[in-house]
C-alpha cells in the first residue's frame, strides 16, 4: 500500500506559488534577452489634474545575446503608425528609435525596457514625439 502525503492548504498554497514563479522564470528565459520597445503613441489619454498624457505602446524584440544599457546598441524598429494614431492608413510607417534602456524590473536580468522616440520615415521627429523639442 503506497503512503500518501497530505499537505495543510497554506503549505499547498506555497508550493502552488513555487511552482508558478518556477514555471514563469523558464518561460521568460527561454528564448534569449527581450527587450520591451516602449513609446508614446498618438492617442491622448484622459486629462489628469489640467494636463492630457498621450497613451503608451510597447512591443519586444528578442535578441541571442544580452546587448547591455547602451541605447546606441539596439537598432531602430519600424512599426505601423495607423494603428497607434500616428500615421494615415496609406503611408503608416513610423520608426521607433531607442533613447534610453533600463533593466526591466518585471522580467529581470537580462530583459530591459528600451524607451524609444518615434521618427518619420524620412528621420524627422513624428508630430506626437514632444520629446524631441526638449533636445
Amino acid at each position: 500500500m503506497a503512503a500518501t502525503m497530505r499537505l495543510s492548504t497554506k503549505a499547498q498554497g506555497r508550493v502552488g506559488v513555487t511552482r508558478c514563479a518556477r514555471a514563469l522564470t523558464v518561460r521568460v528565459n527561454a528564448y534569449g534577452m527581450k527587450a520591451e520597445y516602449v513609446w508614446a503613441d498618438g492617442n491622448e489619454g484622459r486629462p489628469e489634474k489640467g494636463m492630457i498624457f498621450n497613451e503608451m505602446r510597447s512591443k519586444t524584440k528578442v535578441f541571442d545575446e544580452p546587448l547591455g544599457l547602451d541605447a546606441s546598441l539596439y537598432p531602430d524598429w519600424s512599426f505601423d503608425g495607423s494603428s497607434t494614431g500616428q500615421a494615415a492608413g496609406n503611408n503608416s510607417d513610423c520608426i521607433l528609435r531607442p533613447v534610453r534602456v533600463i533593466k526591466d524590473p518585471i522580467r529581470g536580468d537580462p530583459h530591459v525596457l528600451v524607451m524609444c522616440e518615434v521618427f518619420a520615415p524620412d528621420g524627422t521627429p513624428h508630430p506626437t514625439n514632444t520629446r524631441s523639442k526638449l533636445r
